[in-house]
């Protein structure tokens, strides 16, 4: 057997015959979270950190506008539980952007829609949960996993398509950009984007009649 690091993980590559059949089978090995190899041990007996949860991530990482919505819909069963997630998590300017969909009934920690005076529609507890999910991922997706032009599915009604560039110095979900990355948690990583990522699902005549950056481009429409 060859076996050897790459990107993170461990890697036995295993050669036999079979029957005259010659063939060759890889095995990847990964550390559990906050643990690493120790050279000359077996496993990953080496505790690097010890981490919270991905809500208490979150909350550590002051995004404080998330932890909120995600409590108001429900969520921290499952952002606290044993299943991994990966959590593509907007900043708290990036929820104040969406002026045309502020939620004014439950308790905003900005509280901007009294601020600002909005009368548009407010989001359903059903559209928030449905707008959370559509940033969480199901497993467990670092930055080095994230492929160019790739297309993962979310707990929400949407999908997420990833670009990388510069050798994965520069990581975009739905065009809009991870500021930072792999936040890792007990139960699944972090990535932290500078605004709330569009959903895929809608149709271009749909997004560009719906964002206030494109009022020219609609006119032309």
């Amino acid at each position: 057997k060859e076996c050897g690091e790459e990107e993170g993980v461990y890697k036995c590559a295993y050669r036999a015959d079979d029957f005259e059949q010659k063939y060759t089978a890889t095995i990847t090995y990964r550390c559990c979270t906050g643990y690493a190899r120790q050279e000359g041990k077996p496993g990953c007996p080496l505790r690097v950190a010890d981490l919270e949860n991905l809500l208490e991530t979150a909350r550590n990482l002051g995004l404080s506008e998330f932890v909120s919505y995600a409590s108001k819909a429900k969520l921290e069963g499952a952002l606290t539980g044993a299943t991994n997630y990966t959590i593509f998590a907007p900043t708290n300017d990036a929820f104040g952007s969406i002026p045309t969909r502020v939620i004014t009934d439950f308790g905003s920690p900005s509280k901007r829609a009294t601020q600002r005076g909005d009368v548009g529609p407010a989001l359903t507890l059903d559209q928030l949960k449905d707008t959370l999910l559509s940033h969480v991922v199901p497993g467990w997706l670092t930055a080095t996993a994230i492929q160019d032009e790739e297309i993962v599915r979310t707990l929400g009604p949407g999908e997420i398509r990833t670009t990388t560039y510069n050798g994965k110095k520069i990581v975009n979900a739905n065009c809009v950009k991870v500021v930072r990355a792999d936040q890792l948690a007990s139960n699944g990583v972090i990535h932290v984007v500078d605004n709330i990522l569009p959903n895929s699902k809608k149709s271009i005549l749909e997004i560009v009649s719906q964002d206030s950056r494109f009022t020219v481009l609609k006119s032309a429409v």
